[in-house]
């Protein structure tokens, strides 16, 4: 009775509401309606094509209805009655949609395939969190390590196989980024070993022939490589920092560098060498490009002989050095002042020593220059010059009589300071000059 004594106004006012109400419920309603349109869509993909997939609903349902204004005079209660049906049908969808999602696949133990598409159709792009499968063309992350272990009994090679073949672009197959906590630099296995801090790419290796698999950190065996790089036409591998060292051997610093098929400096190639690069020949010899191009120019680096225990490259000084001049007053490395005395033995460092802007590398183990004798006295006499500490060897690198002025080049080896000896024979007193113009280290 109530609802008769108001007046039409307020009637056609309450209806507008209600109205409006009711278009409220009808879009949540179809928003629900395409959700359980793409649930049933995953739940499709996921069973590949299962007859038990039941047809998405259509829009001839009783919501439809709700949307026809009522062309009748009615009251407020049935207005309002109408309403809370479509809240509850709006209810009743996301009920469904929840009951419908299907369960998560953390993996296809049965050894099917889950297919791409029921991914895309059932998740967004958001980021993937532990547990969930790997999203293709989206963001995922973990908190755990992920592992790809081979089936029991086979052997597939490679487990993992990365593809980017997109002719005529410089496509990267996998792209790996690290940082070391706090900026710190990566670590070096210490004593047991362990993962280093901030590693793009760490690999550890087992012994070949069916070795058992190492513990992380742990190295590998015989036979196993942890790292390889292979290329076709371009660089097998390639390590690259900008601010420290490109590669580092932090093991037993060995590196193999594969010996050519021929001898000596390479005669031809299939494509032009670089300033920088070397090889080693099939005689096991080193050789530096210095000249780029193919063949290029080549330089070999110098050896030891097997079984020596000194020698190297002659590297000529800037100008040549006076290292010793017995007279008085002469600008020498060393000047004493006085001639040498018959029978003595004196010492002179040829490594390190400076006189001006010359001054001869640390570390040489032989020397090259010119000895020369003048106002001796007395008869005959000689000068030996020997790794220092060797004592008199038989032989002599210059022989004079008394008042000769006479001069030798010499090429003599030093001692493991970097020294020489000069002996001179008993025969009479004499000044002696030695000027240095190449080392050999």
């Amino acid at each position: 009775m109530a609802d008769a004594q108001e007046s039409p106004e307020s009637f056609v006012e309450e209806l507008a509401q209600l109205r409006a109400t009711l278009a409220a419920q009808q879009e949540e309603l179809a928003t629900q309606r395409a959700t359980i349109v793409q649930q049933q869509a995953a739940i499709a993909a996921l069973q590949q094509g299962s007859d038990a997939t039941e047809a998405p609903p259509t829009d001839a349902d009783d919501g439809d209805a709700l949307a026809e204004a009522p062309t009748h005079k009615t009251s407020r209660r049935s207005l309002l009655v109408g309403a809370a049906g479509v809240a509850a049908a709006g209810a009743a969808a996301a009920a469904i949609v929840a009951l419908s999602e299907p369960p998560v696949a953390h993996a296809a133990n049965n050894g099917a395939a889950v297919n791409n598409a029921a991914h895309k159709a059932s998740a967004t792009n958001a980021a993937n969190t532990t547990g969930s499968p790997l999203v293709l063309g989206g963001s995922n992350d973990a908190d755990a390590t992920t592992i790809l272990t081979n089936t029991s009994g086979s052997a597939p090679s490679p487990v993992l196989q990365v593809q980017a073949n997109e002719l005529g672009s410089y496509a990267t197959a996998i792209y790996g980024l690290a940082f070391a906590a706090g900026g710190a630099a990566p670590g070096v296995k210490k004593g047991k070993g362990g993962l280093p801090v901030g590693a793009v790419v760490a690999g550890f290796s087992g012994a070949g022939g069916g070795g058992a698999v190492p513990a992380a950190g742990s190295g590998g065996g015989a036979g196993g490589v942890a790292v390889t790089g292979v290329s076709d036409i371009g660089w097998g591998m390639e390590a690259v920092s900008f601010s420290s060292v490109d590669l580092v051997m932090d093991g037993t610093g060995r590196m193999w560098q594969y010996p050519q098929s021929q001898a000596g400096a390479p005669t031809t190639g299939t494509s032009p060498y670089n300033v920088g690069e070397s090889i080693r020949d099939a005689n096991g010899d080193l050789w530096l490009c210095v000249g780029a191009g193919l063949p290029g120019t080549w330089a070999k680096v110098a050896t030891l002989a097997p079984g020596a225990t000194a020698g190297g490259a002659i590297t000529y000084l800037s100008k040549p050095l006076r290292l010793l001049d017995t007279r008085p007053n002469q600008p020498a490395v060393n000047h004493p002042g006085s001639p040498y005395l018959a029978g003595s033995t004196h010492t002179i460092t040829v490594s390190g020593a400076s006189n001006g802007t010359v001054t001869v590398p640390a570390g040489c183990v032989g020397a090259i220059g010119n000895l020369t004798v003048i106002g001796q006295t007395g008869g005959g006499n000689y000068v030996e010059l020997v790794p220092s500490g060797v004592g008199f060897q038989g032989t002599s690198n210059l022989n004079f009589a008394a008042g000769q002025l006479v001069a030798n080049s010499y090429n003599v080896g030093l001692n493991g300071s970097g020294a020489l000896d000069i002996i001179l024979g008993g025969g009479g007193n004499a000044d002696v000059i030695l000027d240095l113009y190449a080392i050999i280290a």
